[in-house]
């Protein structure tokens, strides 16, 4: 995550009681999301081979691992291609991804049966965040989430603004799926490969809304990160400020629904 789970936390006020990620790979993210209280996990993998020492690694926790290839439809036969570094592989075809990064190249592919995270995820295993790093389709995922969406707070993403993969969906495309939903993109990270990260959150308010805008702004543009070198007490008086920002916006909030 280009956006640690400790940053999420504390300066964009990202508090879930559950996480549901897409693309969990070797659960890397495992220490941060359970070191800030992120709540229990729901770690999603499609190659099986990582699976045994993924569910070694998270499930002394209570945390749950599925073994899928997620999709928008069900049943749906797809090439699952196999990376030689095996976190680039996909269901999608490279293209500009091999400019950038010739040193990858797909060694396998094997055919699978894809799955709606809607038919995947049981009803009884609540998550109002959600993590999507699945090299390209994630918008699938997302539509493969139905009404699901409609209870979670924070959706964390990989994005594109060319195409790494053939076919994929770039990052506008996300952009207005999830607004539609009634969710704004807070933040973006982007890495020199015209790929990056981004946090979406669920609109709650046009003071909160814009309050968030302005602290994704000032982080994107490299402004907080200056502040986080001025040690530990600038760390401690930024998290201050930023902690009474969001009790004050809670109260707004509960003062608003009592009217």
């Amino acid at each position: 995550m280009l956006i640690p789970p400790g940053q999420l936390r504390t300066m964009f006020f990202v508090r879930p009681n559950g996480v549901l990620h897409v693309g969990a790979h070797s659960g890397q993210e495992f220490d941060g999301y359970h070191a800030n209280e992120f709540g229990r996990v729901l770690w999603v993998e499609a190659q099986e081979s990582l699976i045994p020492d993924l569910v070694n690694k998270v499930c002394g926790v209570g945390d749950r691992v599925f073994n899928a290839v997620v999709w928008s439809e069900s049943g749906v036969e797809l090439d699952f291609k196999i990376a030689n570094n095996s976190q680039s592989s996909s269901l999608f075809e490279f293209q500009d991804h091999k400019d950038f990064h010739p040193e990858v190249s797909f060694v396998s592919h094997e055919l699978v049966r894809t799955v709606r995270l809607d038919d995947l995820i049981p009803e009884n295993e609540p998550f109002n965040m959600v993590n999507l790093d699945i090299q390209g389709a994630e918008l699938e995922a997302l539509e493969g989430l139905g009404a699901r969406l409609d209870h979670v707070f924070w959706v964390y993403c990989e994005v594109n603004r060319t195409q790494l993969y053939a076919g994929i969906a770039l990052v506008g495309e996300i952009d207005d799926f999830l607004q539609s939903a009634g969710f704004f993109r807070v933040v973006t990270v982007w890495k020199s490969a015209n790929w990056g990260d981004a946090l979406y959150v669920r609109r709650r308010g046009p003071l909160r809304d814009w309050a968030l805008s302005m602290i994704g702004n000032f982080y994107q543009f490299s402004r907080l990160n200056r502040v986080l070198y001025l040690g530990r007490i600038g760390k401690w008086l930024l998290k201050r400020a930023l902690d009474r920002l969001y009790v004050a916006l809670r109260r707004r909030a509960v003062l608003r629904k009592s009217r």
